[in-house]
């Protein structure tokens, strides 16, 4: 359950078609109980729109990329979810996955356990099982106290094939989807 007043969620149809010629940052507001308007600029963690991912220009982190980029989460070793960049964020059976059936460098692939945080430009970043296959993983960003949740594809109930999902409380949800 989130405890927070207000939720920002974003569901992302996929496959979404931006023209590659955009590029703009999310500017959205919510009402509040009050229905006083706040703009999400004030969130800390800004989002670009890229052709198919979501990119965090703080942290030079794209989000599922299905082209090559310099540096991308993957969230899952299914092949709609990954491309073969120049560096790779990943949990560590994600890892193993692309390593051994991608064939994929390991010296590309920076993996994190689940009770793992990574500091980057004083982001905080913890990966939590998604519960969609072994390894599949929800990517959290912590920045001045605010938070971001991406989920890639999740399952909300457990699997023999999965590891447990476990949902984080977040300030704003990014879901990808299958479905408009």
């Amino acid at each position: 359950m989130i405890s927070t007043s207000l939720l920002l969620i974003i569901c992302i149809p996929k496959p979404y078609i931006i023209d590659a010629r955009q590029h703009f940052v999310a500017q959205i507001s919510l009402l509040s109980k009050s229905q006083n308007l706040i703009p999400l600029l004030t969130f800390p963690v800004s989002l670009d729109f890229h052709p198919k991912s979501l990119h965090l220009p703080a942290l030079g982190l794209l989000l599922d990329p299905h082209r090559p980029v310099p540096f991308a989460f993957v969230s899952h070793g299914h092949a709609d979810h990954f491309a073969r960049h120049e560096r790779i964020l990943c949990s560590e059976g994600t890892g193993h996955i692309l390593i051994k059936r991608y064939g994929i460098d390991p010296s590309t692939v920076q993996t994190l356990a689940w009770d793992e945080t990574l500091v980057l430009n004083n982001h905080h970043i913890r990966l939590y099982p998604a519960g969609h296959i072994t390894g599949s993983a929800m990517i959290h960003i912590e920045h001045d106290g605010q938070s971001l949740l991406y989920t890639g594809d999740f399952k909300t109930r457990s699997s023999l094939t999965a590891e447990d999902p476990e949902f984080p409380k977040a300030d704003i949800l990014i879901m990808e989807t299958t479905f408009g």
